[in-house]
């Protein structure tokens, strides 16, 4: 969960273009955010792990690695940063 500055409620920090934004404190209480409908897919997707299909910024996240068991944090399933660019953001991409 990341609150910008601007008071938009978004799921990650990954999420450069405001894609998963699913509330804003400057309209509603945290309570109203976690029960929008966005927040309760995301979060359905999340607790299950099935992404596909969603619609959602996650289901090409580098960062879901359920599959390993020396995760750390920030890590990546990718070795090659153009593709993880490539996934996780259409903003930083054009930088490239």
């Amino acid at each position: 969960l990341q609150v910008q500055v601007a008071g938009t409620v978004n799921m990650c920090c990954f999420d450069y273009d405001g894609k998963l934004t699913f509330g804003d404190l400057k309209t509603q209480s945290l309570k109203e955010v976690f029960e929008t409908q966005a927040f309760k897919k995301i979060h359905h997707c999340h607790t299950t792990g099935d992404y596909k299909g969603s619609g959602l910024l996650c289901e090409n996240c580098d960062q879901l690695n359920a599959d390993k068991s020396d995760v750390m944090v920030y890590s990546t399933k990718f070795d090659d940063l153009r593709e993880r660019v490539r996934l996780t953001s259409t903003a930083y991409s054009k930088l490239l």
